[in-house]
C-alpha cells in the first residue's frame, strides 16, 4: 500500500478526529487563564492552627525555624544568597550567588510537610496588602480574649492565648446561621479554609494524645510491648492542654472524687430524711402531755442532735473547693 503524499486525497474526510477537549475550548473561547503558569512571586498568607512546626529558613523563607501559630504568616519573594551548583561533591564554596527566594516556594515547602497537621494557604488573601488581608482575617479569626469578652465561648481552662479547642468551639459558634450571616461575603471563603485547618489540626492532636494515653494504660496493665510509651511526657502535655484533656492520673482522681461526692450526696439525703422524721416524731410527742417529759423524748432529742451534727459536717465538707478540676465542657 502506497504511503506517498500524492496517494492521499487533498481534502481529508471529517469525523476522523474529535478535538472536543476542555483545554481546546478554553483556548478557542479565551474565557479564563487557567492555562497560564501560577505566579510564584506573588505574596501569600499561610495559617498554622496551633501545631509546633519547624523548618530551616533556607526552605521556608521565614526569619525563624518556628512557624507562628494562630495568626497570619506572610510569605514574600526576596533576594537570598546561595551557592552555585557544582558537579564536585566535595565543593565547599560559600554562598556566592544572589537569587530570588519565591514566596510560593517557601509556602509550598511548608504545606508539603505540614498539611496533615493543618497548615493551609489562605488562598483568597493571595496578593493582598497586609491591611487588606488583616481585615478579612479578623472577620473570621478574632482573638480568643475578645471572643470570651463577647460571650461567644467560655474562658480557656488552661488560660492559653492560642488554643485549638477554643478556636474550634468559636468556629462552630460562628458557623451557626445567626452568626454566619454577619461575616462579610468576601471573608467567607477564608472562614472555610480556617475551619478546615483547625479541624484537621485538632484531629491530628487528638490522634497523638489518644495513642499516648492508650500506650501508657497498656504498660501499666502489663499488656503492651516493651517499646510502648511508659509515661506521659511534657510534649504530650502540649496536646493535652490544647484538647482540654487531663492526664490519666488526674482522670482517676476525678472519678474517685465524683464517686465520693455521689456517696456524700446519698448520705446527706438519708441523714436529712432521718432528721426530718425524728423532728416530726418529737413534735408529735411534745404535743401529748403524757409523753412530753418521757425518757423516749430525751432519747429522740439526743439522736436528732447527733444527726444534725453529722449533716452539718457533711455539708461543710461538700462546700469546700475540690483539688481536682471540673471536667471541661466541649
Amino acid at each position: 500500500m502506497s504511503t506517498r503524499e500524492d496517494a492521499f486525497p487533498v481534502e481529508m474526510p471529517t469525523g476522523l478526529l474529535s478535538s472536543n477537549t476542555i483545554a481546546e475550548s478554553i483556548r478557542r473561547e479565551e474565557k479564563d487563564r487557567r492555562q497560564e503558569p501560577e505566579d510564584m512571586r506573588s505574596r501569600r498568607f499561610g495559617y498554622n492552627p496551633a501545631m509546633k512546626m519547624s523548618m530551616d529558613p533556607v526552605h521556608s523563607g521565614l526569619q525563624t525555624r518556628e512557624v507562628p501559630a494562630g495568626c497570619l504568616v506572610l510569605f514574600e519573594t526576596g533576594p537570598v544568597s546561595r551557592q552555585k551548583h557544582s558537579v564536585d561533591k566535595d565543593d565547599r564554596t560559600p554562598p556566592n550567588e544572589i537569587v530570588d527566594f519565591l514566596a510560593g516556594e517557601g509556602l509550598g515547602n511548608l504545606y508539603h510537610q505540614f498539611s496533615g497537621m493543618g497548615f493551609r494557604e489562605l488562598l483568597p488573601l493571595r496578593g493582598m496588602t497586609d491591611d487588606q488581608a488583616l481585615r478579612l482575617f479578623y472577620a473570621v479569626h478574632p482573638p480568643l480574649v475578645e471572643a470570651v469578652q463577647r460571650n461567644l465561648i467560655p474562658k480557656c481552662i488552661y488560660e492559653m492565648d492560642v488554643c485549638i479547642t477554643c478556636r474550634y468551639n468559636l468556629l462552630l459558634k460562628l458557623s451557626q446561621p445567626e452568626f454566619f450571616q454577619r461575616i462579610p461575603e468576601a471573608a467567607r471563603s477564608t472562614f472555610t479554609l480556617v475551619k478546615e485547618s483547625v479541624t484537621v489540626g485538632r484531629a491530628h492532636m487528638a490522634g497523638i494524645w489518644r495513642t499516648a494515653v492508650s500506650e501508657v494504660a497498656g504498660v501499666k496493665a502489663g499488656t503492651n510491648r516493651r517499646m510502648a510509651l511508659g509515661a506521659i511526657t511534657e510534649d504530650h502535655m502540649f496536646f493535652m492542654r490544647h484538647l482540654h484533656e487531663r492526664t490519666p492520673d488526674d482522670m482517676e482522681l476525678a472519678k474517685i472524687a465524683a464517686n465520693a461526692e455521689a456517696q456524700a450526696n446519698v448520705m446527706t439525703m438519708a441523714l436529712a430524711e432521718q432528721s426530718k422524721m425524728l423532728a416530726a416524731t418529737l413534735q408529735a410527742n411534745n404535743q401529748n402531755r403524757a409523753t412530753a417529759n418521757s425518757e423516749e423524748n430525751a432519747e429522740l432529742r439526743e439522736r436528732l442532735r447527733v444527726l444534725e451534727g453529722q449533716l452539718g459536717r457533711l455539708l461543710s465538707l461538700q462546700s469546700l473547693d475540690p483539688d481536682v478540676p471540673d471536667a471541661p465542657a466541649e
